[in-house]
């Protein structure tokens, strides 16, 4: 018997006659919700980058599959809020965040996209957004520009920036490769909302838990991953990264905090962020690194790797001890060794500050009193500056000029351009000590002008600057009201400029930064060819000086007296630095008076290492 299909029931019926009736009667039926819009897509080196047409990010994958997008820890949207005051930084993570989420504008481009959103009246903000597929380093790359402008301004508040980071292995056991302050590389788990942070100026969404870094990169690898992810962004502020953690549902993010309430926003800051896909040792990490938030760093020259024997004079002896030691070295090192040994000259200038630059003139001054204005001092000229130089290059040894003294200065600076009273007291300054606002546009301008005096006078003669005490600008200075800005990237950006001008007029003369490692200043080594590190020999503080370092050179530079070889052996052959003497810090007697046990320990030392070129590394964990 066939079975018939049982009548729908009446009130089944009369709805399905409801929806038939405009079909029936002529009439337009309801337009069906439109679905997501496709993503827009861009492809390079293998891989290709989803985004939706909104600004977020939708997949990283190559051609065989691998997806490094973790949709399960969060998006890839960035999200705005303003603190309100007297919440930072103790309530800066309770603050709700807004997501950037209708662009007023959005474009593609040839390797990428760009948004952009306004987001007043509450917040009067403007946020552009770049995304781009590109190359760094040999290595597949997501480069991420973001640009937050007041709307109105200025704007006298303090803005957090979030921006979503779902990029990640897609392993369980990812491990992370973490630059530490003190020059160690350590390889930790990323447990679910671990955080790190690298500081400088502002603040970030940053926990008291919050593990510091050195640089502003973490390395991300997996086991049985045959590539690596390599994470960070420029240094130009404090930023805090958390990496995604899907099994735990943790979002990955990156969030730094514009203190506007201290620097008021003006015409806007922009942030570079990067992911590199990257095969081989976490190394790697650090060539991307240089690559991208250092590019705009000249290169060292090659030459400065071969130095293994420092020796700085500050007058000692009443300015006889450069030609006495430099004599006493030309005696003991042969002839194909003097290369590898650089001699600095410290002292030659009249007063901190000034460093005898008329500025009238725009050149140094003919003559002078060197350490003058307190009292005694050498005669000095720029005449007798190139006698002496010439001497030790005539001799076959690299020599070097120092620079400056970080900001310090004396003798009546305005209060605009001062940052911070200073104790520095000596022959070479007259008055009350202070050290310079490096915001000002005025002291940027005065020491370029410096810099340009001294090398028209010297740049010919010398094989190396070295400024020292750049970091007497702590890492979270601001300028006055008159000049704000923050201080610690301004000197570093001051530094570069310095850099730049240098290997633009006198290619192959390097550039050094004097940090002091540990000491919680600007590492404006970053920006310079290397680092002569202030506090000499100390194990305890040189290794800070390695990741800002990394490219270039770490030198120690020991004051008052010279430290023993038997002081200096590990460290040398340890972290590959070379070794340093000075004389001229106190009665110190220099190579020409040194005792010949002491003599002949540092010359083996020297003989060791220089059978092989300085490559700055990191300490292993």
């Amino acid at each position: 018997m066939q079975r018939r299909t049982p009548l729908p029931a009446p009130r089944v019926r009369a709805a399905a006659l409801m929806a038939l009736a405009p079909a029936l009667l002529g009439a337009e039926a309801p337009v069906p919700a439109p679905g997501p819009a496709p993503a827009w897509t861009i492809s390079r080196d293998g891989w290709t980058l989803s985004l939706s047409p909104d600004g977020d990010l939708l997949g990283l994958a190559d051609r065989a599959g691998c997806e490094l997008v973790r949709r399960g820890a969060g998006d890839g949207r960035i999200r705005v809020a303003l603190v309100p005051p007297g919440r930072l930084p103790v309530e800066v993570d309770a603050v709700a965040l807004v997501p950037c989420t209708r662009p007023v504008k959005a474009d593609r481009t040839p390797d990428g996209a760009v948004f952009d959103y306004v987001l007043g009246p509450a917040i009067p903000l403007r946020v552009h957004d770049e995304i781009h597929l590109t190359t760094l380093a040999g290595a597949p790359a997501v480069r991420r520009v973001v640009h937050v402008a007041p709307d109105p301004a200025p704007l006298a508040a303090d803005v957090v920036v979030a921006v979503g980071h779902p990029i990640g292995l897609p392993g369980v056991s990812r491990r992370v490769f973490v630059p530490r302050r003190d020059g160690r590389g350590a390889e930790v788990f990323n447990a679910p909302g671990r955080t790190w942070i690298w500081a400088l100026g502002g603040a970030a969404r940053a926990g008291a838990d919050a593990e510091p870094l050195a640089i502003p990169l973490l390395g991300e690898s997996d086991v049985g991953a045959s590539i690596r992810l390599a994470t960070f962004a420029d240094p130009s502020l404090t930023t805090a990264f958390r990496l995604p953690h899907e099994p735990g549902g943790v979002p990955g993010e990156i969030s730094w905090v514009w203190t506007g309430t201290r620097v008021p926003m003006k015409e806007g800051e922009s942030r570079t962020l990067w992911t590199v896909i990257h095969p081989g040792p976490a190394g790697a990490a650090l060539d991307a690194w240089r690559a991208g938030a250092l590019a705009g760093v000249p290169a060292a020259p090659p030459w400065l790797h071969d130095v293994a024997l420092v020796h700085a004079d500050r007058l000692s002896r009443g300015g006889t001890g450069w030609f006495e030691d430099v004599e006493a070295l030309g005696r003991l090192v042969p002839e194909p060794d003097r290369p590898k040994v650089l001699l600095l000259l410290h002292g030659w200038y009249d007063l901190v500050g000034r460093y005898t630059y008329d500025a009238k003139t725009g050149r140094l001054e003919a003559s002078w009193t060197a350490g003058g204005g307190g009292g005694g001092g050498v005669p000095m000229s720029r005449e007798e500056v190139s006698r002496r130089l010439a001497h030790a290059k005539s001799l076959g040894f690299r020599v070097g000029l120092v620079f400056a003294e970080g900001m310090q200065a004396c003798d009546g600076v305005a209060p605009a351009e001062t940052l911070a009273r200073s104790s520095r007291t000596g022959p070479d300054v007259r008055g009350p000590a202070v050290v310079l606002n490096p915001c000002h546009p005025d002291v940027r301008a005065r020491v370029l002008a410096a810099l340009k005096a001294l090398l028209a006078a010297h740049g010919k003669e010398i094989d190396a600057l070295a400024w020292l005490e750049t970091s007497d600008v702590p890492a979270g200075a601001v300028g006055p009201a008159e000049a704000p800005g923050y201080a610690a990237f301004e000197m570093m950006r001051l530094v570069l400029a310095c850099v730049k001008e240098t290997a633009f007029s006198h290619p192959g003369v390097a550039f050094l930064a004097g940090d002091v490692p540990g000491a919680g200043g600007a590492p404006c080594a970053l920006m310079a060819h290397g680092c002569v590190a202030g506090g000499g020999f100390r194990p305890e503080t040189l290794p800070f000086g390695l990741f800002p370092a990394l490219g270039g050179v770490l030198w120690p530079l020991p004051r008052n007296e010279a430290a023993p070889a038997s002081a200096q052996r590990e460290v040398v052959l340890r972290l590959g630095v070379p070794v340093a003497t000075a004389s001229g810090w106190g009665e110190t007697p220099g190579w020409a008076g040194m005792p010949a046990a002491e003599r002949d320990a540092l010359l083996a030392l020297f003989r060791e290492r220089a059978a092989r070129p300085q490559r700055t590394r990191w300490l292993a964990e």
